[in-house]
């Protein structure tokens, strides 16, 4: 007798899952492991007398990248012939080769010579290490495959006719089996790279380099000294096989030393408050590329220029401040109509080293809404100063007289932009009162 599958379903449907998957995938393999890179040649610094001699520079070869791991098989891939659709299992994934290790770089010679004959004497061996080969990437595994590819199932549901009965509605229903896709295999990489062949550097001196002072970081309480700083100027040239000993494996390219460059920076201090003030802070001096450059700390805001000679800048200071002390503003409101005017004091006590602007937003307040009157910057006609001290007339602002009345309700957000070289802080004030 046939087997039959019953499905009582709400609303007369009957319900066919989608493809399941039958057994387990196979693991995935593990990844080669890479080759170790060579190490560099020696750099070391020598002076020359004359006397023949070898210098070993070589760096040495990576190792190989190992093989990757081949990945598992699918596992318990046994099936039925349920009344849905199924798919085998994946294969594990091959594991990636290894990669070959970069071969070490040839050392580079420093060379100190009085004489040209001396660099003949010298035989240097700067070969580069050789890259290591990469590994082979692993096979992917097996998946599971299916025992039978298709199967028919007679399956029922009960349907209701329109007089309200029930009857039982049978069909054949196929179903089919997919096989699982094998793992997939692993990439391949390629060989480690050779390392650089060696380089020599030559200065033509009996004795040392003095060191390079490339950069200095200078206190603001010691701007009343001056400040050395210097910097190897080095020549770029080509042949260095031909200056060398017959047999010499280094890279034709070289650098030669050809001076040393130095500057002498002081400041100039113009600005009511003393430097010492900004102690704490600083001022770095740099040379990069031949070039002098400064540049001041972000605590303090100072106008600055260079003037002098190349060699010997000197940098001029104006108006500073520090950073924490732009912002301290207060503001009170007083008076009305055209005589209305804004109050703000500053209790740092620096505005006559800042540029300073205002911007107002005037509003009045009705029952429910409120109203903007006025909204933009305050022209400087309109501003008064004294003693670190400014009065805004607003009262003089194109706003009807009406809404400068004794007893109107106003909000006055008044916005305190102070700056100085470059760098800006924005306070915003606000109050909020019934004009007297």
């Amino acid at each position: 007798m046939k087997s039959r599958t019953l499905v009582l379903v709400s609303l007369g449907l009957a319900i066919t899952p989608s493809a399941w998957a039958f057994g387990i995938k196979g693991t995935d393999g593990f990844d080669g492991r890479s080759g170790y890179s060579g190490e560099d040649g020696d750099s070391p610094t020598l002076f020359l007398t004359g006397q023949p001699a070898n210098l070993d520079l070589r760096g040495t070869d990576a190792s190989d990248g190992n093989n990757g791991q081949n990945g598992g098989d699918a596992y318990s891939c046994t099936h039925d012939r349920p009344a849905y659709n199924i798919t085998g299992a994946e294969g594990g994934q091959g594991g990636d080769a290894g990669r070959g290790g970069r071969g070490g770089d040839g050392g580079e010679a420093t060379l100190y010579y009085t004489d040209p004959s001396q660099l003949q004497q010298m035989r240097i061996d700067a070969t580069p290490g050789r890259g290591g080969r990469s590994g082979y990437p692993a096979e992917g595994g097996r998946a599971c495959v299916c025992q039978v590819r298709s199967w028919v199932i007679r399956q029922c549901h009960i349907e209701r006719d329109p007089q309200g009965r029930d009857r039982e509605v049978c069909r054949n229903n196929s179903f089919y089996c997919t096989d699982g896709r094998a793992g997939s295999r692993g990439n391949t990489f390629y060989e480690g790279g050779n390392g650089r062949l060696g380089s020599i550097r030559l200065i033509q001196s009996a004795t040392p380099l003095g060191p390079e002072l490339t950069r200095r970081s200078i206190d603001f309480a010691r701007l009343d000294q001056s400040y050395e700083l210097s910097k190897h100027v080095w020549l770029r040239q080509s042949g260095a096989r031909g200056l060398l000993a017959s047999g010499s494996r280094v890279a034709d390219d070289y650098v030669a030393f050809d001076r040393s460059k130095a500057w002498t920076a002081r400041f100039e201090w113009n600005n009511r408050r003393p430097f010492t003030v900004f102690a704490g802070s600083g001022i770095s001096l740099s040379v990069a590329a031949g070039a002098f450059t400064y540049s001041i700390d972000s605590d303090v805001w100072a106008e600055s220029d260079v003037s002098g000679t190349t060699q010997e800048p000197l940098i001029v200071l104006g108006r500073a401040v520090r950073e924490s002390e732009a912002g301290q503003v207060a503001m009170k409101v007083s008076s009305s109509g055209r005589t209305l005017h804004a109050d703000v004091t500053d209790s740092a006590q620096v505005s006559d080293q800042l540029d300073t602007r205002f911007t107002v937003k005037y509003q009045t307040h009705g029952f429910i809404f409120s109203t903007t009157r006025f909204e933009g910057e305050v022209p400087a006609s309109l501003i008064d100063y004294k003693d670190h001290a400014f009065t805004v007339r607003i009262g003089e602002l194109p706003i009807d007289a009406k809404y400068l009345a004794a007893g109107e309700k106003v909000t006055i957000k008044l916005s305190v932009i102070q700056s100085l070289a470059g760098h800006a802080k924005n306070s915003s004030l606000t109050v909020k009162q019934k004009l007297q």
